[in-house]
């Protein structure tokens, strides 16, 4: 009877207890604790993605800047010169100002001008005259800010008959570069 008794006892602590009790015994982590600890690394593994997440979308960034750098290059070196409108004495309607250019033709006559400005429009790009201080005439091809499409404006002016090989770029001040900075700067007027 005596084994009876005891074999009741375990098997009465095995049902209201559970294996916590022996845990306990062992030293080992209840089920209460492993699921604190589950609930831990969960809590972890969600940080862990959220922080890729915001690492993937930094690269993104990154390259997506670098790739605008890389078409503001490719700008920069399909054309003769950068320049800016202060070389000309600035600009005579302040309109104008803050946009970026392709200048396809400078003239002393507006008349000129017009109709180079009028040839560029006929083949849909979107031309206007810049009036320097210096009284000179530019035809200019408005450029998007987007790089991508703005290079692409550039391969397709290098297709037209109107535009010259020699064409330039009017960047205004304010795009952060130095005026020595730019490039085959040179102190001819045009």
């Amino acid at each position: 009877m005596k084994h009876s008794t005891i074999l009741c006892i375990v098997l009465m602590a095995l049902t209201l207890s559970g294996c916590d009790f022996f845990r306990k015994i062992a030293g080992r982590p209840t089920s209460a604790q492993l699921e604190e600890k589950k609930i831990e690394i969960q809590a972890k593994e969600a940080e862990i993605a959220a922080m890729n997440a915001e690492l993937a979308r930094i690269d993104a960034e990154r390259r997506r800047v670098a790739d605008s750098l890389a078409y503001m290059d490719s700008i920069v070196l399909s054309v003769r010169e950068v320049a800016f409108a202060s070389r000309h004495k600035g600009y005579a309607d302040s309109s104008q100002e803050g946009f970026t250019y392709v200048v396809i033709g400078t003239f002393n006559q507006r008349t000129n001008a017009e109709l180079l400005q009028k040839k560029a429009e006929g083949s849909g790009y979107d031309a206007c005259i810049i009036r320097f201080g210096n009284g000179k005439n530019s035809v200019g091809i408005l450029l998007p800010d987007d790089p991508k499409k703005a290079y692409g404006i550039l391969l397709a002016l290098k297709g037209e008959t109107f535009c010259p090989a020699d064409v330039w770029l009017l960047v205004p001040q304010s795009r952060g570069l130095e005026q020595n900075d730019a490039m085959n700067q040179d102190s001819t007027d045009l």
